[in-house]
């Protein structure tokens, strides 16, 4: 299993963004690597997504959109490599729901924003049974 993760400055910079522009709620998104095999793994590009609900503990996507940006990264050769949210107000850690709801073998990228700051981010992947943290990678250049 996969325990890192290579994501480029410029990527996590637009991520964190995200998580900006959706605060006090929290924001989510799709992670996609051209090669999901290898380790590290990386993510080489991401895709916002729009919410089911505003709340500021506790995300829904949209399985058509999901399906559809799926499709459409596919079709240029990417894969689906995990997800993105943030945590307003709290901890860049799995809450109980977020664990719960992890798909094994995917990787789950959490930022933590306190009164609107960026106070860090997590990565956790989760085999069969147990979730685990993730080393996460920055490279300077896309």
């Amino acid at each position: 299993m996969n325990r890192n993760v290579t994501i480029s400055k410029r990527n996590i910079e637009s991520i964190i963004g995200c998580a900006y522009d959706a605060y006090p709620e929290e924001c989510c998104g799709l992670m996609f690597s051209r090669s999901v095999a290898g380790d590290p793994l990386t993510v080489d590009a991401y895709s916002e997504m729009t919410q089911e609900t505003n709340t500021s503990d506790h995300y829904a996507m949209d399985p058509f959109e999901l399906t559809a940006k799926e499709n459409s990264f596919r079709k240029r050769g990417y894969e689906i490599a995990g997800f993105y949210h943030s945590h307003p107000d709290s901890a860049a850690s799995l809450s109980d729901e977020d664990e719960q709801l992890m798909i094994p073998g995917m990787v789950y990228l959490v930022i933590s924003l306190m009164h609107g700051r960026c106070s860090g981010f997590s990565a956790w992947i989760k085999d069969s049974s147990e979730s685990a943290p993730v080393r996460m990678w920055i490279r300077e250049r896309a």
